[in-house]
Order: structure tokens, then sequence, then C-alpha cells
């Protein structure tokens, strides 16, 4: 018979026997369709029982039990591929100049007819950025002077865009922007401040920026800014102080705090500048932001070592002078020369503050021979603030029974005077129970 014509076929097989139905009513149904025998059945089994009194009358026992095959598909491997958490736009094929200008010029001219209250422009603006992504330099300088540019009512989505492009022709397009004057100080600020979070900073953007640290009204922010993007640039790579753009950076900075972070001083004569009308700072507020953005760069300011060293020695500085200088150390690697460090804390007749904050930084870099150093520093120690240290402690415990912390505990001790006084000292126990 054809199995294929059958809408269900019964057979008695050993599977069955396998399931532990072993009776002699034992039986297996399966669906055959379409030429296929299907992965799921039931088998049945038939027993009947009778009493061993004489009474005529007997129970017939039924037991079945249904039974389904799962197989696993099989996915080719050749369609996985890794891929980022975050949000990515789908690669498109490389476009020519005019195919670039185009496509942004015409995400431009549809922002400019949604109302802001619409919900796509906020795709539509998603799109800018990522089409400005592709773009090069000179078709962007194209875009910016084209009336495409900018909307109606003022607005300037291309300029908005910029901070979030994140390559470097949207940096070398704004740094060209806030030289000729065309933005304004919110949308400067707004793109400096976006620069410490560029994914992958360039040797190119950090060269192109180079140039807004001359500039007096820009400068409070783009030390940080510019000092931050290095760090982040140098951070993924080991000689990133060799590096020429770097190297630049660098140099200016030097160039800004002067001899011993006395300032710079003017091409021709000795006049030194006391006094920023532009910022309004004093000299000794703009020495600290500088000496602030070397502590952003971390490693590419190792070349700068020498120079935080003698500012930081220099007794006829102010005292914040002095203190950022030893904080500028807090990024350098410690395979540089730190000795200016121990050698302040070890001057018994310096300043307190000074000498705390340089222990605290040269600890940073622990060795044993640092501790050889401090050990016999406060052997010999005669200032009860310089032996003066305190103790914090907190201590949180969770249960795998609950998401509430088991245990909290927090201790503060002084160790003043040749004593430990213990300030403050609490903890609790919570009840991780929860009741559904």
């Amino acid at each position: 018979k054809q199995h294929t014509s059958c809408h269900s076929y019964s057979l008695e097989v050993a599977y069955c026997g396998i399931l532990n139905f072993k009776g002699k009513g034992s039986s297996l149904t399966q669906g055959i369709q379409d030429s296929t025998m299907d992965d799921s059945g039931f088998c049945l089994q038939k027993d009947k029982k009778t009493g061993f009194t004489y009474q005529s009358y007997a129970s017939t026992n039924k037991q079945f039990i249904v039974w389904l095959m799962v197989a696993e598909s099989k996915v080719p491997t050749s369609d996985i591929y890794e891929s980022s958490l975050l949000y990515e736009k789908e690669k498109m094929a490389s476009l020519s100049k005019e195919e670039e200008m185009k496509e942004v010029a015409n995400v431009l001219q549809k922002l400019c007819v949604k109302p802001s209250m619409d919900i796509e422009p906020t795709d539509l603006f998603l799109n800018l950025v990522f089409a400005l992504r592709q773009v090069s330099a000179d078709v962007l300088m194209d875009l910016w002077q084209s009336p495409s540019s900018k909307c109606q009512d003022n607005w300037q989505p291309l300029l908005d865009g910029l901070p979030f492009c994140a390559t470097e022709p949207c940096v070398i397009l704004m740094k060209k922007l806030i030289i000729l004057q065309e933005v304004e100080e919110d949308h400067i600020d707004h793109f400096l401040r976006s620069l410490t979070f560029i994914p992958e900073p360039t040797a190119g953007m950090i060269d192109a920026l180079a140039p807004l640290l001359e500039l007096p009204k820009e400068q409070q922010i783009a030390f940080l800014a510019l000092t931050s993007l290095l760090h982040h640039f140098c951070s993924t790579r080991t000689n990133c102080d060799q590096v020429p753009a770097v190297l630049r950076i660098m140099k200016i900075l030097g160039r800004r705090l002067g001899r011993k972070c006395t300032g710079s001083r003017l091409e021709g004569t000795a006049q030194i500048y006391l006094w920023d009308v532009s910022l309004n700072f004093t000299w000794a507020s703009q020495m600290e932001r500088i000496l602030n953005a070397i502590g952003n760069a971390g490693l590419a300011a190792t070349s700068l070592t020498t120079l935080l060293s003698s500012c930081a020695v220099l007794k006829t500085n102010p005292t914040e002078i002095r203190l950022a200088a030893i904080e500028a150390f807090r990024r350098i690697p410690c395979a540089a020369n730190r000795a200016v460090l121990v050698q302040l804390f070890q001057t018994y007749d310096e300043n307190v503050e000074i000498r705390i904050a340089s222990y605290l930084m040269a600890m940073k870099c622990p060795s044993k021979d640092l501790f050889n150093h401090i050990k016999w520093t406060l052997q010999e120690e005669q200032s009860s603030q310089a032996m003066a240290s305190g103790n914090a402690e907190a201590q949180v415990i969770f249960s795998p029974a609950s998401f509430i912390p088991r245990l909290i505990l927090t201790n503060f001790t002084l160790h003043l005077l040749g004593r430990a006084i213990n300030l403050l000292e609490a903890s609790d126990l919570k009840d991780t129970r929860t009741n559904y």
C-alpha cells in the first residue's frame, strides 16, 4: 500500500518497548503526510486484569505516552558576524563628491521643512550625522558655504551636527569656523566639550586643533578639552609622546607656562603677562589652568616633567601653582622622573600642604625604594600634621537571596599625635527575606 495516500499508519515496533510498554496490546501510532514521517506519535498499552475471586468481572487499564522529537535547525555560519552593542548605521557604498554633497543637502532640506515637534526630525538628524561622517573636508566646506546649510528660521542643522560627527574632516571644518569667527560661543563650547567623547581620535585632529590654544577667548576650555583628547589618543598607543602633533601641543603648553611657571613673555620685551583682560583671570589662575590641562594629557606630558618639577620646587611661586604642578603628575607614567615628589616630602621645613600633596602623589607609584624613603622620613618627622592621617572604610555585602544589601558597614579613623581616634563606626544588618 502506498504510504503517501494514507493520513496515518499504525506500526507495532520495538520503540514502545524502549518506553517500558511491553504488553501484548502495545502499539505505536505515527502520522505520515506528504511522503514524510512526522516526528511525533503516541504509544498505547492495554492491560486486562481479572480478580482472584470467582466473581465474573474484569478491568481494563489503558496507558499511553505521547512523544515528540525536536530537531534544531542548522544556521549557516557564513551569515554570522560580530557586531558592537552600540547603534551602528548600515555601511553604504562609497560615493563621489557630487553624490555625497547631494545626499547631505537632501537631508538638510528635509530637516528645514519638518516642524520641530515632529518625531521624524530625530531620525533625519541621525541620518545627517552618519552622512557627515562619510564626506571629506572639501565637501563639508562647500556645504557650509551653500544656501542649503541654513534654514529660513536661521537654524543651522549642519552646525549642530558637527560635534556629533567625530571625524577628522568635521573637526577641521569646525576649527576653521572658530578661527574665522563664524560661529557663536555656545556652539564653540558645545564642540570643545564633545572632543572628550570622540571614540577614535587621530593625529590629524590634534594637529588641526592646536591653533585654538593660541586664541585668548577659547583658552580656558580649549586647554582642558584638547588635553583630554590627547589622553584618549595616547591611551591606545605606546609612543604617542613622539607624534609630531602631540609634541606641538606640549610645546605650546610649555611655552605658556614659561620658565618655572613664571608665565609667557612678550616677544622682544621682558614684560610678563600678569593679567589677561580678555579672560579677566589673574596670572596665577591662568597658570593653574594650564597645569590642570597638562595633568589631563597623561602620557603626552612626559616631556614636561622637568618643567613641572621646577614649578613645584620654586618657593617664590604661589602655593596654588605649586600644588597644581604636583597634581599634574597624576596621569604621567611611573617610569618618568618623579623624584621631586619624594624630595619635597623629605624637606622638613617645606610647607606642610606641599609635603602632604607630594606624598599622596608619590604613593600613586608605590615601590620598595619609595617605602624605605617614606619610613626613614617618618622616623625623623617633627611635624604632627605630616604624621597625621585618616582611614575611611566602607563595606556593602549582598546576599544571593535578594538585591537588598545584607550588611552595610562604615568606619572612619584618624591617626593623630601618635594615637588612633575612631570617629565613626556604624553597621546595619538587613533582613533579606522577601515575601510574595
